[in-house]
């Protein structure tokens, strides 16, 4: 079991990391170009084996200047805020059993990307940390000794079509939201999960785009797991440039 003081002092790792990213970040604007941002703004609908809904989304992506490392690869520094339904475990009543379920919750992440480039595509390995907060009655959430605020961490692979602009991710994450506790004791490894997406932006006037995201997530295989789910968002998007050096 994961005491309180053993959570804010992993919170505080998390915070250590996360500030050393943006260091490196800050660092590569010196010798490279822009530090660029992405708003985004749309509508999703969640699905899971127990309901259906839908809600409105914005979000903020910032990318840091690429330092190249050689052969064709560099590396650089992201961070982001997305307010957007995560998926979650719920209990109608404190005497029901946990169901699966999207609720509207805000999510922050920072991490790095090492990326190979060529004239029409990105294939990059991704790793980030960060943490989420649902908005949500917690006496409506699964109970499992997690506050307001859980990390997760995740790494995948990302591929990247610039033109029309298309991209795939394939990843795991450790989702601490899903610890191992009380009303979720029972299942296997709650915290990992599989995580697949995709997005296709084919409108695009200027700075501006116009397609639709798709994430489908799951737990590992094998018996006593969290269930599925999949969200599909149509999205609009603004690129600008925060800084240029």
């Amino acid at each position: 079991m994961i005491t309180i003081d053993a959570f804010r002092e992993r919170r505080v790792l998390d915070a250590t990391l996360l500030a050393a990213v943006l260091a490196v970040a800050l660092r590569q604007s010196a010798v490279a170009q822009e530090l660029s941002a992405i708003i985004d703004g749309g509508a999703a609908v969640g699905s899971t084996t127990a309901e259906h809904s839908a809600s409105a989304t914005a979000g903020l992506d910032v990318e840091a200047p690429r330092l190249g490392i050689g052969r064709g690869w560099q590396i650089g520094a992201t961070g982001g805020a997305a307010w957007r339904p995560l998926f979650t475990m719920i209990k109608a009543m404190p005497v029901s059993a946990v169901a699966p379920a999207y609720r509207d919750g805000l999510w922050l992440s920072g991490g790095i990307r090492i990326e190979h480039v060529t004239a029409s595509t990105e294939m990059a390995v991704v790793a980030r940390a960060g943490s989420a907060w649902i908005d949500a009655q917690r006496a409506a959430l699964a109970s499992n000794d997690i506050g307001d605020w859980a990390a997760f961490f995740d790494s995948g692979v990302d591929i990247r079509w610039i033109v029309p602009l298309v991209d795939v991710y394939a990843g795991v994450r450790h989702d601490q939201r899903f610890h191992r506790a009380g009303d979720l004791s029972a299942l296997r490894d709650p915290t990992g999960r599989i995580v697949l997406g995709g997005s296709a932006y084919p409108f695009q006037w200027g700075r501006f785009s116009a397609g639709a995201l798709l994430e489908f997530e799951r737990a590992w295989l094998g018996a006593s797991r969290l269930p599925s789910a999949v969200s599909v968002e149509l999205s609009g998007r603004v690129r600008t440039s925060i800084w240029r050096h």
